[in-house]
């Protein structure tokens, strides 16, 4: 897809917005895959991923790929873990920094006191080195 970089960033940034509301929202099994694979048409590699949208939409998809906590398949997207894992992978080393610097904000934070999206950290983080 090409687009201009001021364009890639507002969509990037909008659909960071969307996807983190459809994690809030209801169904959002159902509801992230959809904005994550429209975010993953813009990204193909880490050079594709405009600096601007880096900090909020690593903090997003982390937040999503670790979860809700609950108990109904682990409170993940069971077709969301993939494109999660993709987009995590194929960030360069900026992109990781701002991926661990999201563990420290209150809306990721939190979900590390639950054992469930400890866990999902836990099976990300050994996968990494698979990933690229």
């Amino acid at each position: 897809m090409f687009e201009s970089l001021p364009a890639r960033v507002i969509a990037l940034e909008n659909l960071s917005d969307r996807l983190d509301d459809a994690h809030d929202g209801w169904d959002n099994f159902y509801n992230e895959p959809p904005f994550m694979k429209e975010i993953l048409s813009y990204c193909r590699t880490s050079v594709d991923i405009p600096n601007e949208p880096v900090p909020k939409l690593t903090r997003v998809v982390l937040r999503c790929r670790l979860g809700r906590g609950l108990s109904y398949r682990e409170g993940v997207s069971p077709s969301g873990v993939p494109l999660y894992d993709k987009f995590l992978g194929m960030l360069d080393d900026n992109g990781v920094a701002n991926c661990i610097a999201s563990l420290f904000f209150p809306e990721v934070n939190s979900k590390l006191h639950n054992q469930i999206c400890q866990k999902h950290l836990v099976r990300f983080c050994k996968s990494c080195g698979k990933l690229r």
